[in-house]
């Protein structure tokens, strides 16, 4: 009822989303980073004070789902029935496993002294109405709460310029699988990530990247810029675009950026080309 929408990105790899404000808290900035194999999502709450606040998973009645937790590890059955006895105390990790697939969350919630507690909310209550008291009318759809799951915090002091910071990262689970063993790996793949160490690689100073194939006809003409560290140029063609280098026929070595495949054009099949430039030293540049 408070909010704008900031902008975002949508791309092969990933999608990037920012929200600002919440009726509750118009500073507060969610931001959404969709990967090809997970969702993340970073909350900044900013918010007045609260008894509590809980940011949890409302899952839809289904056969034979469970629930699995760090604590829970033979699982809960997601069945509309309460469970006594679970432990309300922070978890770092959830699973759920379903017959219609399911999803494991790692949770972040950092200590903060904008909060007391930080706890591991979880119903599951066919009956029950998490309306707020002060908003009876809110609607969740199905009145009911079937193993809804996620973060709980205490006694919030509020702020409406500091953050609370809390975020998760859903990772996607197929037909009928997901364990404790999964969520032990999934919290340790989040906090402890691979770490990778690029090297950017100069290709533009002994690298042909300009290569043009036109027609003349019957023939096969070759052009290309020319790269000031060559002695001349080596001219490759292959059957097959993806063959290591070393199986790629020769067919000439111009001194000039220009070559000519005679009576190419009238070949069957298709070839691919490729032109390296050759040093003074003998050497050939990248390919």
């Amino acid at each position: 009822m408070n909010s704008w929408y900031l902008g975002g990105l949508l791309g092969p790899i990933r999608a990037i989303r920012y929200v600002r404000g919440a009726k509750s808290g118009v500073n507060t900035i969610h931001h959404d980073v969709v990967y090809r194999n997970f969702w993340m999502r970073r909350i900044n709450l900013r918010v007045h004070p609260l008894a509590e606040f809980k940011f949890y998973f409302d899952w839809r009645s289904t056969n034979q789902a469970m629930l699995y937790s760090s604590r829970e590890r033979e699982g809960l059955p997601i069945d509309g029935h309460q469970d006594p006895g679970v432990d309300p105390a922070f978890e770092p990790w959830t699973v759920v496993n379903s017959p219609d697939g399911g999803f494991g969350v790692v949770y972040f919630l950092p200590e903060s002294p904008l909060f007391d507690e930080a706890r591991f909310f979880y119903t599951d209550d066919a009956s029950f109405d998490d309306a707020p008291p002060t908003n009876p009318n809110y609607g969740d759809e199905d009145d009911a709460a079937y193993g809804d799951h996620g973060l709980w915090a205490v006694d919030v002091n509020g702020s409406n310029v500091d953050p609370i910071p809390l975020s998760i990262r859903v990772y996607p689970v197929c037909i009928d699988e997901g364990s404790a063993t999964l969520g032990d790996a999934l919290q340790e793949l989040a906090q402890n990530p691979i770490e990778v160490d690029p090297t950017m690689q100069d290709i533009s100073q002994n690298a042909v990247r300009s290569l043009n194939a036109e027609r003349d006809e019957d023939d096969v003409v070759l052009s290309w810029d020319s790269v000031a560290l060559a002695d001349f140029y080596r001219v490759y063609v292959s059957a097959w675009a993806d063959l290591a280098p070393e199986s790629w026929q020769v067919l000439g070595e111009p001194v000039e950026p220009t070559f000519c495949d005679a009576e190419a054009a009238l070949a069957a099949e298709a070839c691919f080309y490729n032109v390296v430039i050759v040093g003074p030293d003998g050497s050939e540049g990248g390919w």
